[in-house]
């Protein structure tokens, strides 16, 4: 619209750029509440999705077949993921955010580190699980063996019986 209205006044006087002008100011008219509503709805999701995710497990413990305990994975939720991303990118667009969302996301970098160095963690433990044979992995259940008490740590916090390592 800023090119139009840089043309001769003749221009403007003409009907088409009247009828150009009002359709323009009624799109961007219907783009911006379209917009508003969608940030509305986002904001309502942000409530109700953060809670619950923050309060599961942060360490499950996932059925095998080929070993008896089961291996561990880090369970970061997905939707958590993605809210942080949507987060930082209407930072980005400065556009207003709610309170939880700014306070979830004043915390992305202990998050991102966190989550990674137990997927390190995680990895290494399954790994071993994997490689151990039958007779040794019960030389390492025993309950007093050195590699048995440090990594009892892990599997006490992946089972419900266990105090909640917890997101929050």
């Amino acid at each position: 619209m800023e090119r139009l209205s840089n043309l001769s006044p003749t221009i403007h006087e003409r009907e088409e750029y009247k009828d150009v002008q009002k359709l323009y100011n009624s799109l961007c008219k219907n783009l911006k509440e379209f917009e508003d509503q969608k940030i509305r709805e986002w904001e309502a999701g942000v409530e109700e999705s953060t809670d619950d995710k923050l309060n599961m497990f942060l360490l499950v413990r996932e059925p095998n077949e080929h070993v008896p305990e089961g291996f561990v994975r880090v369970n970061f939720d997905p939707t958590l993921i993605r809210l942080l991303r949507e987060v930082k990118y209407l930072k980005l667009l400065e556009i207003d955010l709610p309170e939880r969302a700014s306070k979830l996301y004043d915390k992305v970098a202990v998050y991102r580190t966190q989550t990674g160095n137990l997927e390190l963690c995680v990895n290494m433990y399954n790994d071993i699980l994997a490689t151990l044979l039958p007779i040794r992995s019960l030389r390492w259940a025993m309950p007093y063996s050195p590699v048995s008490t440090h990594l009892d740590g892990i599997v006490k916090t992946s089972t419900p019986s266990s105090a909640k390592l917890c997101k929050s």
